[in-house]
């Protein structure tokens, strides 16, 4: 997730992205889909699903900077089989280590 102060700034900070990332200005959460932004949603849990499907929808490739976070939500949110890579396993091994208290 992105957050910035205002939307502009954050177009201007965020130019070179070229997939789709979650930007957050204020209390207000925004899906970024090739620079433009196509959803306001509410929740944090809204944000990762819309954009797991806007990966799924637009048939976009997990940018190598963030796979392993991705891999991960698509198993853990979808409950869908992800390949696993090194740092895929890593990334679960970390993850599972630690003791989560909600």
């Amino acid at each position: 997730m992105q957050e910035s102060s205002n939307i502009p700034a954050a177009g201007r900070e965020l130019s070179d992205r070229n997939t789709p990332f979650v930007l957050v200005v204020g209390d207000l959460i925004h899906i970024v889909v090739n620079k433009k932004i196509l959803f306001q949603v509410q929740t944090c849990c809204e944000a990762v699903l819309m954009l797991l499907a806007c990966y799924y929808i637009f048939n976009l490739s997990y940018s190598p900077r963030v796979l392993p976070s991705l891999l991960f939500l698509q198993s853990a949110v979808l409950n869908q089989p992800i390949e696993s890579t090194p740092k895929v396993d890593n990334f679960i091994t970390f993850i599972n280590s630690k003791k989560w208290e909600i």
